[in-house]
């Protein structure tokens, strides 16, 4: 067996290697995007709803400020009214 012949062996061997090697790295990345748009499309289901939840939250929050206020207001007066009471 001359050199070259023994050459191109090894070059058709480094060929087919590769080859497997591509397709079995193609099927890992498949399998990695199919899971990882998997997980997406999860995320994207639920998302509207947690915007929603979020904004319920935002709008009770504001309902909440003028009773907040009032009740600052009475606790103050009570304040006032306990220190005259005690001077």
């Amino acid at each position: 067996m001359t050199e070259n012949e023994l050459e191109k062996i090894l070059a058709r061997q480094a060929d087919r290697v590769a080859k497997e090697s591509n397709e079995r790295m193609e099927q890992y990345v498949g399998a990695i995007k199919e899971d990882f748009d998997h997980k997406l499309d999860a995320i994207l289901e639920i998302l509207p709803n947690i915007q929603r939840k979020v904004d319920i939250t935002f709008d009770k929050g504001g309902e909440m400020v003028p009773d907040v206020e009032l009740t600052k207001g009475i606790v103050q007066n009570h304040e006032t009214r306990i220190r005259a009471l005690e001077g």
